[in-house]
């Protein structure tokens, strides 16, 4: 068995270029943090320049590579929308169209932890798997995740309740899991103190009631 695993120095000289190569793109991202990163530009300003000097065919290879390396703290937009997790379909789209193809780093301080551990849990209260981790990319991917696997009328019956419509139409339209878990989300139903305690909770079992009814609707 093999699993991709970020470069170490000690592995050899090109595990140490390549790990100056995504150092350096991570920094150009950080830097960048208010806006999408499409992959073209990452190629033209960093990787196809000097020192690196990627040859054009390594490039969607590489994109892929270190896209699922930092997934952690990567989001990947596909036209503009989030993704949760690359795919065959994804692999395509970095091949064919890598201008339709973009980055975000995402980093948070520890005022926000409240709320997305509060959100994590909602999966398991669910059944579903826990999230990889309490940061917004990846408690976000795992709800929009219990989202995408419904099946088609679901996302489209009248026979639900208005609060689970609400949610419904919340998760549809999900672009951003920043926006998505920590201001869509909480304010849904109003808005909503997520330093009060009560306040916070109501939201998290008004979000674990409706998603709940969307998994079991008959």
């Amino acid at each position: 068995t093999w699993k991709l695993t970020k470069p170490r120095p000690e592995a050899g000289d090109a595990a140490q270029k390549l790990q100056k190569l995504f150092e350096t793109t991570l920094a150009f991202l950080k830097s960048n943090q208010n806006r999408q990163v499409e992959l073209p530009e990452i190629y033209s300003r960093i990787w196809q320049r000097e020192p690196f000097g990627i040859k054009e065919g390594l490039l969607p290879i590489l994109g892929f590579i270190f896209s699922k390396l930092y997934a952690e703290e990567l989001i990947y937009y596909q036209d503009g929308i989030f993704v949760t997790s690359l795919s065959e379909i994804d692999v395509d789209y970095l091949l064919r169209a890598p201008k339709y193809c973009a980055l975000r780093h995402v980093s948070f301080d520890k005022k926000t932890q409240r709320v997305l551990e509060n959100f994590a849990a909602v999966p398991v209260q669910l059944g579903q798997p826990k999230p990889n981790s309490t940061k917004p990319l990846d408690v976000a991917r795992s709800l929009i995740a219990i989202f995408d696997a419904l099946p088609p009328w679901t996302k489209k019956t009248v026979k639900v309740s208005n609060d689970t419509k609400k949610i419904r139409s919340l998760f549809a339209r999900a672009i951003d899991p920043v926006q998505f878990i920590l201001v869509d989300l909480p304010n849904l139903f109003g808005d909503v103190d997520v330093r009060d305690e009560t306040a916070l909770n109501k939201v998290i079992e008004t979000v674990t009631a409706c998603l709940s009814e969307l998994i079991y609707f008959q």
